[in-house]
């Protein structure tokens, strides 16, 4: 990705500078939100093959990650033996890392959690959680924060669902507000994949088959 910062940074700091709600919750327009996301969503369709780094673990937690092509994600994810995987996507822009999401994939159930970040100067900008109860992604819950300085008090906070068939089919609330925790890590370094990026980018992951 090529030049998309240096435009949409100085949108984000005008917008940033207008006074914004003093409560995040459940606002219904934030222009700082809506600045953050043109920045957000640049970093990911202007960016070149050579700006994404694909990451997986198939199998649980203590399994080791790998790097990964879109096609090999797709054959361990189709297989008759999946069970359980975890799946990062990373953005970079100019070598930096600015944008990341990690989504965890359960095979008998077929449900999704993903979560996702976005570094605006290095710093967190957007952070989400998403639930969702097929993997065609057609029924479930987001849940999405923008930041400023202050992680503890975000500019906005917007929730969303979406559904394919009878809402009564889906699980109690209660099971979905477990799941839809947003993850405000700070930094770059601050994700739990970090590490396995760092190897990766020096070659020293094995790649998934």
């Amino acid at each position: 990705m090529r030049g998309v910062f240096g435009v949409a940074s100085f949108a984000l700091a005008c917008a940033l500078a207008v006074p914004g709600p003093t409560a995040a919750a459940d606002s219904t327009y934030s222009p700082e939100a809506t600045a953050i996301d043109n920045v957000c969503n640049a970093y990911r369709s202007h960016a070149h093959a050579d700006d994404f780094v694909r990451l997986a673990r198939v199998g649980g937690i203590d399994a080791p990650w790998m790097t990964a092509g879109a096609g090999a994600v797709a054959r361990a994810q189709e297989s008759s033996t999946f069970v359980a995987g975890d799946f990062v996507t990373i953005v970079l822009d100019h070598g930096a890392l600015v944008s990341a999401d990690l989504s965890h994939l359960d095979g008998p159930t077929g449900r999704i959690v993903l979560h996702a970040w976005c570094f605006i100067g290095g710093k967190l900008s957007r952070a989400s959680a998403e639930v969702y109860l097929t993997y065609d992604r057609s029924t479930g819950y987001t849940k999405t924060r923008y930041y400023g300085d202050d992680l503890d008090q975000p500019l906005a906070e917007y929730r969303g669902e979406k559904w394919s068939g009878p809402k009564s089919n889906g699980p109690p609330s209660k099971d979905i507000d477990a799941l839809l925790v947003v993850e405000p890590d700070a930094k770059p370094p601050d994700l739990p994949f970090y590490d396995a990026f760092q190897l990766a980018r020096k070659g020293a992951l094995p790649h998934l088959k």
